[in-house]
């Protein structure tokens, strides 16, 4: 299906959503994320029953993340198909630990599984997504200190040649 099939599929429902005060629709091409912090709790009541509509669709696939719903348009392009397309383009080694990923939601998961299946680092940033063998850190703070801490132990060599620190 393409991305354009997936989208007038759902397109009465995506104006139904976009109705709702507080939602914001972000059109990434592939995917739609629907945004819905700003929604009050009285209109969430009516925004939960639309993205249900989306999530029955069998075309369609959905994924969670904060205060967010990411409708993936084309069946299988996630983000760790993305990620893997990445690194097969700029001919880039993604074993041996040599890649991480970091991020908050369920699409993110697919592209945590897939660096973690390469032996490299998944960062799980709040409590989702709950992914084997990603290490949760609780923010962006701590995310930027963990990137810091690996960049530490993968660059220590040639941080001591040119005589800096890691710190």
């Amino acid at each position: 299906m393409s991305a354009k099939r997936g989208r007038t599929l759902i397109a009465p429902v995506l104006k139904e959503i976009s109705s709702i005060p507080g939602t914001d629709l972000e059109d990434k091409g592939w995917s739609i994320a629907v945004h819905y912090r700003k929604v009050s709790p009285d209109a969430q009541t009516t925004l939960g029953p639309l993205l249900e509509k989306v999530r029955r669709k069998k075309e369609i696939r959905m994924f969670d993340g904060p205060a967010v719903a990411e409708i993936q348009l084309v069946p299988g392009w996630e983000k760790s198909l993305g990620l893997a397309s990445l690194c097969r383009f700029l001919r880039f080694d993604p074993s041996g630990g040599r890649i991480v990923y970091a991020g908050d939601d369920e699409n993110d998961g697919t592209a945590m599984r897939w660096a973690i299946s390469r032996k490299g680092t998944a960062l799980a940033v709040g409590i989702r997504p709950r992914v084997p063998g990603a290490r949760v850190v609780s923010g962006p703070a701590a995310l930027a200190n963990a990137v810091r801490r690996i960049a530490c132990l993968s660059g220590r060599e040639e941080e001591e040649k040119k005589g800096a620190a890691c710190r």
